[in-house]
């Protein structure tokens, strides 16, 4: 933690947006009980150790020589990863893409990445989260080099991935100023435009060197087998659940929609389960310090950025806590899908106690409520759907109408914690069946 703040706070302070830094010590995780540090918390720093460099480069951009380094480096080890997290513009995501395919790497792209929805190149992992579930798999398949670019993805599961195996080197492109190493891994950070960056690094790629032959095969088939999990289990009829809604949205939304995904479960469903078959919507979601804070505003403003009808899926207090907005949607068309479980699902999800009535008052925090009052109060239409079918046809016709819509979804918390492990667990068993000699 102190080696990559250090370096981080030197490289703002002679940055051109140099100014004051702010070294802030914070908890690490601090709702979850972990394993406290032992005598080996210097073994990963035993190269730094015997180093005179930084522990994490800083460059401001990769001109021709320096881009020939990034790309000798990574053609160097045979197993690279690409992880495309957080990007604004699709241009970026989709020059990080055309790296990727010309040097087969598996790609795992996050749903902030502006090309995780839609049909994609062959080197894209759709169900990347659902491999990473096994261990067995995930133990089998650590990358040696991971070029990391855009800011740090969603998923929680990969973060945890890649500070397992601690791949080196571990290179971040992103023209952000802001701090993106959660694991400690970082040994270069590149300061540029993503886009620009990787064309760069693409142009200086030695089209005769290989890696390993059969990396980008083995992750093609394992997400295949996950992703065939998932098709059949959210297709057709059954129970609604909240992996359903990410699914089914994501195929139906129409072409020339946005989309803006709310915090806590529903960016990580989105993430987790959304299908690669449909269109790819330009993707917005409010990460960091605003929380569930502003989200039907933020979705308004997007939607007249975009110059287009938007869809926005978000929780139940995410839309409690900013639905005064809704008297903007007279003007600006929204289709309001809100996953409604009385409370804070996300907290089931970590490892905290759920069963005492402490975590109901003050993580729960249940509140008994229906939002078709308040769609009445701003003139919305307003649907509550009870079934998969009645989804489906609800949310295509309130995106064909062009109205604004609150379609009300409602799920048990409990059950949903339950149907996401059982779910992930029958992914993740697929995955890591391919065959054993392959690994």
């Amino acid at each position: 933690f102190v080696l990559p703040s250090v370096d981080q706070a030197c490289f703002r302070l002679r940055a051109p947006t140099q100014g004051p830094v702010h070294l802030n010590c914070m908890f690490r995780a601090p709702l979850v009980c972990e394993a406290r540090a032992d005598a080996r918390y210097l073994e990963p720093l035993q190269a730094w150790l015997a180093s005179e460099r930084p522990y994490t480069i800083y460059e401001a951009a990769p001109e021709s020589e320096s881009a020939s380094h990034i790309a000798a480096m990574l053609q160097a080890v045979p197993r690279v990863l690409m992880v495309i997290g957080r990007l604004k513009h699709r241009h970026a995501a989709e020059a990080a893409l055309a790296l990727a395919s010309a040097a087969r790497w598996p790609v795992f792209a996050d749903i902030n990445s502006q090309v995780r929805l839609g049909v994609g190149p062959e080197v894209r992992i759709d169900a990347f989260e659902m491999c990473l579930g096994s261990d067995a798999f995930a133990g089998a398949h650590a990358p040696q080099a991971v070029l990391y670019v855009g800011a740090p993805a969603v998923s929680g599961v990969l973060a945890r991935y890649l500070a397992r195996h601690r791949p080196h080197p571990f290179i971040v492109v992103d023209g952000s100023p802001r701090r993106q190493d959660p694991g400690h891994n970082v040994s270069l950070r590149v300061h540029q435009d993503a886009g620009a960056a990787c064309r760069a690094i693409r142009a200086a790629l030695d089209q005769g060197a290989t890696g390993d032959a059969g990396w980008l095969g083995r992750w093609q088939r394992a997400g295949a087998r996950a992703r065939k999990v998932l098709d059949g289990e959210l297709a057709g009829g059954g129970r609604l659940t909240e992996p359903f809604v990410a699914r089914a949205l994501t195929q139906l939304i129409p072409k020339g929609h946005g989309l803006v995904v709310g915090n806590s479960m529903p960016v990580r469903d989105l993430d987790c389960f959304g299908a690669a078959t449909g269109a790819r919507p330009p993707v917005a979601a409010n990460r960091g310090a605003s929380g569930i804070d502003g989200t039907i505003g933020m979705a308004a403003g997007a939607a007249v950025g975009w110059s287009a009808p938007a869809t926005v899926v978000l929780g139940d207090l995410a839309l409690l806590h900013d639905v005064n907005s809704l008297a903007l949607l007279d003007r600006h068309a929204l289709t309001i899908v809100v996953v409604n479980n009385d409370g804070g699902g996300i907290f089931h999800m970590v490892e905290i106690e759920t069963s005492h009535e402490t975590f109901e008052r003050c993580f729960g925090t249940p509140h008994g409520l229906h939002f078709e009052h308040a769609a009445r109060m701003f003139g919305l239409d307003y649907s509550r759907v009870t079934s998969r079918e009645d989804f489906r046809a609800v949310y295509s016709r309130a995106c064909a109408d062009g109205r604004s819509t609150i379609i009300e979804v409602c799920t048990d918390r409990n059950e949903n914690r339950a149907y996401h492990a059982a779910l992930q667990a029958r992914a993740a068993a697929a995955a890591a069946s391919i065959n054993p000699g392959n690994l």
